[in-house]
């Protein structure tokens, strides 16, 4: 079977079949555990007509529930790994979502003046895949293209951020002007930064206006709204 075709259906949407459908993604899948409170947060505070920001695509997946849920205005979406763009744009054709999902292989960047382009480490684990080398995990480097966060949303006008970038949300939040978004949906990973960068994470939210739905968040992830 190629990327064009389904190989199963999960919550409504079709899942194509691929390479990267590993037995743990499979199992999280077919037990209804995969990114959950990511799901959750994202039907708690997306609106019909939103415009969605998307940080770290994965494989698609999230932002295909979204819009099938959803009546949005447009998602637009940021993966750097290169290996998976096949399977997200794949993933996006094979629920009709041609007109409102794109996927830009690119680094999106909110510190000022960011260079052209970054160093991006791809794992044998695509899910581990990210700005940090490891000499035991990393299968090879690629540069990748970055784009300033400021010019994105001068164009996009995003009213809905969705990130979940491994470990690089410390330094995003730090410079990150969020003031025109309503909603913010965070994975934290204390694995690469510690507790203490958590809640550096989290006060860097709080700080910005943003305060957490407690019904849809949890330690690591994190659905908030601008109150």
């Amino acid at each position: 079977m190629s990327e064009k075709t389904a190989a199963f259906e999960w919550r409504g949407i079709a899942i194509p079949n691929s390479h990267f459908l590993g037995t743990e993604i499979v199992a999280k899948l077919q037990a209804d555990e995969y990114e959950k409170e990511e799901l959750e947060g994202a039907l708690a505070v997306v609106k019909d007509g939103d415009r969605i920001l998307e940080v770290g695509a994965g494989l698609g997946i999230v932002g295909t529930f979204i819009g099938s849920r959803k009546k949005i205005s447009k998602h637009l979406a940021f993966e750097a790994n290169p290996e998976l763009i096949p399977s997200i744009n794949s993933i996006y054709h094979l629920n009709g979502l041609d007109q409102t999902h794109e996927v830009r292989n690119a680094l999106l960047m909110s510190e000022p003046n960011p260079p052209d382009v970054l160093q991006f480490h791809v794992h044998k684990s695509f899910l581990g895949s990210s700005m940090s080398k490891s000499e035991a995990h990393t299968k090879y480097s690629v540069d990748i293209p970055t784009e300033d966060l400021v010019d994105v949303q001068k164009d996009f006008q995003a009213d809905i951020l969705l990130m979940d970038i491994e470990g690089a949300e410390r330094i995003f939040l730090k410079h990150a002007n969020l003031a025109d978004v309503r909603a913010i949906i965070v994975e934290f990973h204390p694995e690469h930064y510690g507790i203490v960068g958590s809640w550096v994470c989290k006060y860097r939210l709080l700080k910005a206006g943003f305060r957490p739905i407690p019904s849809v968040s949890t330690g690591n992830v994190w659905t908030c709204e601008r109150r």
